[in-house]
């Protein structure tokens, strides 16, 4: 390649639109953090709060001591996170915490290896097992709360393998000055003697939380099945019907997203602040559609610069496709299928992707750029068939640092290409990759970048800790001549 070279790093920050950029108009304004309870932190806090900067408060709660001092160290230098080794349950202290095989199935409540047997694929007997047991110390949440002056909560995660019950009888008034919750529930029994979902959302119910969606749903098809069975669920959203190719199985467990009423129908008079935080809140778990309601209530009572925040997070959140439009190109996508291409073909990085690992589209002066970050790898679903011989380019506009760049590679299909590296007229960097053979349905391609980098420690000034990898400017697709 030239010895040009793409620019090193961005120079903008990346919340300037989307749901980041939201965030960013509203956080300033927030008179206290926004306070966060992780129950059950193994593997660390969710990434969505480093978008809040300074603006948010987490305290995870792990009882295996090894993960919690692991834990204490990651977050050594963070001041918006604090680890506390121990469990939240309905009765102060001692408890058993059995320790299986796979640490995330730890749990204070015994493995139901009956039920493992029967739905195999789930959870094996050999990562169920019990490897170790030691004691814990466990506490009640509102104790606790008391404690350390924890007046609200924001946001209550939970992911504590059935003892979800526990910790919201152990919250007691503290859970109706609760906004939202987010938990794992178990919809079959998993654990001896855990409740189930039916429990938790009776309890939730009555102090006020109406259930939102269900983000994650878990299947297990049956130990011993001889083939996989398939079938096609639909899920509607108003009159439009989404169909959804399934593997057969038993519904096990999911993710469960709860709303307190009162933020969906604020009461007259309404703290503006309490307003704000809720907006936050939601924004910040993607909850967009709840998003704009509450932005809209908080634009039309609070005073500027409060009412200009929401009015400019509102502006922000409509760069995030309509759920109309995504639905659509979905039913669009499903009813013509992936066709191979017989013209040149681009990809609208403004439009949904059908992927993961991108952060929301950001304008730019030639056009829109798809960071990646999330993770180490970024992928999409073309709607589109390669052919043997058909050229993918792939456009880099930029990079956290400049050695990401060499440093790229690219999947197709599930498998690793050669790239030829060549520079643009603007300084970008181009991948070009043909395809080894004809795609089996619709194209996947996949970027792989070393580790993405933080915002605030590429400009120190700044603590927006958005971590960024390369920036995607184009994606082409080339037939074979």
């Amino acid at each position: 390649m030239s010895s040009a070279t793409p620019p090193a790093e961005p120079q903008w920050p990346p919340r300037a639109i989307g749901r980041a950029g939201a965030l960013a108009a509203l956080r300033e304004h927030l008179q206290r953090p926004l306070s966060v309870i992780d129950a059950g932190a193994r593997w660390g806090v969710a990434d969505i709060w480093q978008q809040l900067g300074t603006a948010v408060r987490v305290v995870g709660f792990e009882p295996d001591v090894a993960e919690a001092l692991r834990l204490q160290e990651r977050y050594e230098d963070d001041p918006t996170v604090s680890i506390e080794p121990i469990a939240l349950g309905e009765r102060a202290g001692t408890f058993t915490l059995h320790i299986t095989a796979d640490a995330s199935g730890s749990s204070l409540f015994r493995t139901d290896l009956d039920e493992t047997d029967r739905t195999g694929r789930v959870r094996s007997r050999e990562h169920s097992e019990m490897v170790d047991a030691i004691e814990v110390p466990v506490v009640r949440l509102d104790a606790w709360a008391a404690e350390h002056g924890l007046e609200r909560m924001d946001v209550l995660k939970m992911d504590v393998q059935g003892a979800e019950a526990d910790i919201l009888r152990g919250a007691g008034d503290l859970l109706h000055r609760t906004r939202l919750v987010l938990t794992e529930v178990h919809l079959n029994p998993m654990y001896v003697g855990a409740p189930l979902f039916g429990e938790v959302d009776a309890l939730l119910r009555a102090a006020g939380f109406l259930l939102w969606n269900f983000p994650v749903l878990v299947h297990g098809t049956l130990a011993g099945t001889a083939q996989r069975t398939h079938r096609v669920d639909t899920v509607w959203v108003d009159s439009v019907d989404t169909p959804l190719p399934m593997v057969g199985g038993q519904l096990q467990w999911a993710d469960a997203m709860y709303v307190h009423r009162d933020v969906l129908h604020p009461p007259p008079g309404r703290d503006v602040q309490e307003l704000l935080a809720d907006a936050v809140a939601v924004t910040a778990l993607g909850l967009d559609d709840l998003a704009a309601v509450v932005l809209t209530d908080l634009a039309r009572v609070a005073d500027d610069p409060v009412a200009g925040a929401a009015g400019d997070a509102l502006t922000a959140l409509r760069w995030i496709a309509p759920l109309d439009e995504y639905r659509g190109a979905n039913r669009r996508h499903a009813d013509t299928g992936a066709r191979p291409v017989t013209a040149p073909w681009s990809l609208d990085l403004a439009a949904p992707l059908a992927g993961w690992g991108w952060h929301d589209p950001q304008p730019a002066p030639h056009g829109t750029l798809r960071w990646t970050g999330l993770m180490h790898e970024a992928g999409v679903r073309l709607p589109v068939r390669l052919r043997a011989g058909d050229v993918v380019e792939l456009e880099l506009a930029g990079a956290a640092h400049a050695e990401m760049l060499p440093a790229v590679t690219v999947e197709l299909d599930d498998a690793p290409v050669d790239c030829r590296r060549d520079v643009t007229p603007t300084g970008a960097m181009l991948l070009r990759v043909v395809a080894p053979k004809d795609s089996p349905g619709a194209a996947v391609v996949v970027l792989h970048t070393p580790r993405p980098v933080p915002f605030c420690e590429l400009h120190p000034e700044s603590d927006d800790r958005t971590r960024l990898g390369v920036a995607l400017a184009a994606l082409r697709v080339l037939p074979h001549p």
